[in-house]
């Protein structure tokens, strides 16, 4: 797969699911539904990506490395577009146009890489290489999109808003 291009979150009440879309710098999109069940187990995967880095597991005490991640967090969002609307159209659909129940999550370390596979019970997923500022965007981005639930998960709520405070009489696009 190509790298990530764009990412979004969307909350299906009726399903009491998250949708997952995303699409690639090689004009393909992947959609993908999330259980409650399997943002528990997806979230807490993130955040050990993010400490697993060099420049913040190498400092013992905990209340430092979670700063640390929270500045590395800053620096990832402030540098990532995220009022560009999610653009979806004339785009490949390499899994199928419908969206697909992922049940698995893996992740594989090699030397500088960290690989991170979300696959369904049955059939092919994703697997693509995750970075600290893609870890992060994703991980904010999931935070953000859980506020409209009403799962009450123990997910920790440090995410920086990425949507922009509204001007009078205009209308933001997610």
């Amino acid at each position: 797969m190509s790298n990530i291009y764009q990412i979004q979150f969307q909350f299906l009440p009726v399903e009491d699911r998250l949708q997952l879309k995303l699409n690639t710098t090689q004009q393909e999109e992947y959609i993908f539904l999330l259980t409650r069940r399997f943002v528990s187990l997806l979230y807490p995967i993130l955040t050990k990506i993010l400490h697993a880095d060099n420049s913040v597991n190498v400092h013992k005490d905990n209340f430092v490395r979670n700063e640390m991640v929270k500045l590395q967090q800053e620096g990832s969002l402030k540098s990532s577009d995220t009022t560009s609307p999610y653009k979806s159209n004339e785009l490949s659909h390499p899994l199928g146009s419908e969206a697909i129940l992922l049940t698995n999550i893996s992740t594989q370390i090699n030397a500088d890489n960290i690989n991170l596979s979300l696959t369904p019970e049955q059939g092919q997923g994703i697997s693509f290489n995750i970075d600290q500022k893609l870890t992060h965007l994703l991980r904010n981005l999931l935070l953000e999109s859980l506020d409209k639930t009403d799962w009450q998960l123990a997910c920790q709520s440090d995410y920086i808003s990425t949507t922009p405070i509204a001007e009078p009489d205009k209308k933001i696009l997610h």
